[in-house]
C-alpha cells in the first residue's frame, strides 16, 4: 500500500504533508494503513470542553471496510499497489483491478458478493482482520458516511472509492455531490449514444425490409415476365408448326384460357412476331417472315 497527505485537491500536487508505505503481512499493511488515516484525519470538536480530544471528521469504520475490501478483493495479477491519496477534500482509496465478471457498483451497494480471491478471503474471515466475507462491507461504510462514490474504472484496471469530507458547517456531502453529477451525467450521455445506436438500427432494419421487399417485387415481376416468355414461346412454336391455326385452335393446343391467348397474340402482333391473315371465319395466324 502507498498512502500519502497532500496539498491541494488534485494528483498535480506539488507538495505533501505525509506519505508512507506499508509492506508486509495483510495484518501489517492494514495496522499500517489505518494508522496513516487516522493521524491524517482532520479531527473535529465531539463535546463542548475544548479540553476533550476531537474525533475523526469521518467514522473510522469507514476506512476499516474499505482497506480491508481493498486488501482482500484487489487484483494481485496487476503489479500495481493499492493507493490511499488524501486530499483537502477527499480521500481516495484506489485498488488495482476492476470489479470481476458481472458485478457492478449497483450490485455492490445492494449486498451482491463476487469473491474474487476465494482462499484469501478464506482466512481473513477467520480473524485476521475484521472481515465477515457477506458482501456486507460496503454497506456497512455508506451506512456510516453517505458521501462515498464507488467507480468501477474497467479501462484503467481498478476500482476506486472517494470518501468526501463535509463542508466546513454544512451536513452535505461536499465533492460527492460533484462526482455523482459527473457520473450521472456520463449515463445520460451514454443514453443518448445508445438511443442514437438504438434509432441507427431502427431505420437500417427498415431499410432492409425495404430491400427486401423490392428483392420480393422484383422476383415476383420476373416470375411473371419468364411465365410470359414461356407462353409467347409456346404459342409461337404453336403457329410455327401449324400456320394459319386459328385462335380457337391455339387454345386448345396450348392449353391456355382464351382471354390469355388473346392478350398474347395482340401483344405478337404489337412486335411485329405474328400477323392474321384472311378474312375472320377462315383466316389465321402466321409468324412473319423475320420471325420464321
Amino acid at each position: 500500500i502507498k498512502a500519502a497527505r497532500v496539498d491541494g485537491v488534485d494528483l498535480s500536487f506539488t507538495t505533501f504533508q505525509d506519505r508512507e508505505e506499508f509492506a508486509g503481512t495483510l495484518q501489517d499493511m492494514y495496522a499500517g494503513a489505518m494508522a496513516f488515516v487516522t493521524r491524517n484525519m482532520r479531527k473535529v470538536q465531539s463535546a463542548e470542553s475544548v479540553n476533550m480530544p476531537g474525533e475523526s471528521e469521518i467514522p473510522r469504520i469507514v476506512f476499516e471496510e474499505l482497506i480491508v475490501n481493498a486488501l482482500v478483493h484487489r487484483s494481485y495479477f496487476i503489479d500495481a499497489p493499492i493507493r490511499i491519496v488524501m486530499f483537502d477534500d477527499r480521500v481516495e482509496i484506489v485498488s488495482p483491478g476492476s470489479l470481476p465478471n458481472h458485478l457492478t457498483v449497483e450490485k455492490v451497494l445492494a449486498g451482491n458478493a463476487n469473491i474474487r480471491n476465494p482462499v484469501i478471503a478464506s482466512y481473513v474471515a477467520k480473524g485476521l482482520l475484521p472481515y465477515w466475507g457477506l458482501g456486507s462491507g460496503v454497506k456497512r461504510a455508506k451506512a456510516a458516511w453517505s458521501a462515498i462514490a464507488f467507480i468501477d474504472d474497467k479501462p484503467g484496471e481498478q476500482f476506486k472509492a472517494i470518501v468526501s469530507f463535509a463542508p466546513e458547517g454544512t451536513t452535505g456531502n461536499g465533492p460527492i455531490d460533484t462526482i455523482n453529477e459527473t457520473i450521472n451525467e456520463t449515463k445520460k450521455r451514454d443514453e443518448t449514444i445508445n438511443e442514437t445506436i438504438n434509432e441507427t438500427i431502427r431505420r437500417d432494419e427498415t431499410i432492409n425490409e425495404t430491400i427486401n421487399e423490392t428483392k420480393k417485387r422484383d422476383e415476383t415481376i420476373n416470375e411473371t415476365i419468364n411465365e410470359t416468355k414461356k407462353r409467347d414461346e409456346t404459342i409461337n412454336e404453336t403457329i410455327k408448326a401449324l400456320p394459319g391455326i386459328s385462335l380457337v385452335a391455339i387454345v386448345e393446343k396450348t392449353g391456355k384460357s382464351r382471354a390469355t391467348v388473346s392478350r398474347a397474340l395482340s401483344a405478337l402482333k404489337s412486335s411485329g412476331i405474328v400477323e392474321y391473315r384472311g378474312s375472320k371465319k377462315t383466316g389465321g395466324y402466321y409468324l412473319k417472315g423475320s420471325a420464321k
